[in-house]
């Protein structure tokens, strides 16, 4: 076999995964979910950004070498409404297996970097954030 038929076997191969991926009706719905998440967070829409989380869910972080859990409906709760966040973010990725996706998302602010990495159910009212992780970096 050539190089080149390997590679075009790879290319084809990568291909058909992304367009599956695709092509997977819960993609947008996914996307809709996070997005009440950034969207909420940035403009203060506490209403918006509680709508992305199954409020049983869980945030764990390390801060100082230690490990923290708060439950969803606790950091929820510690949004102000009214007080947006001068952030740009984005979505970097999306997978989705019948009834769970995962996302990275990265949020950059004045002095972080965060990358949030979610864990996502399709529950009976629409895709919920039910476990969010993340790291945080300051800008140089």
């Amino acid at each position: 076999m050539t190089i080149k038929t390997l590679l075009l076997i790879i290319a084809a191969t990568c291909s058909v995964a992304l367009s599956a991926q695709t092509d997977n009706p819960e993609l947008s719905a996914v996307k809709e979910t996070l997005r009440y998440y950034l969207d909420g967070g940035a403009q203060g829409d506490t209403a918006l950004f509680a709508k992305a989380f199954l409020p049983e869910g869980q945030m764990i972080f390390i801060d100082k070498g230690k490990t923290t859990i708060v439950p969803l409906r606790d950091f929820v709760a510690r949004q102000k409404p009214g007080v947006t966040s001068e952030r740009q973010s984005r979505i970097v990725s999306i997978e989705i297996h019948e009834n769970a996706a995962t996302a990275h998302l990265e949020l950059i602010t004045p002095k972080f970097i965060f990358n949030d990495y979610m864990n996502l159910l399709k529950t009976e009212n629409g895709w919920k954030i039910v476990n969010k992780i993340f790291h945080r970096q300051e800008k140089p």
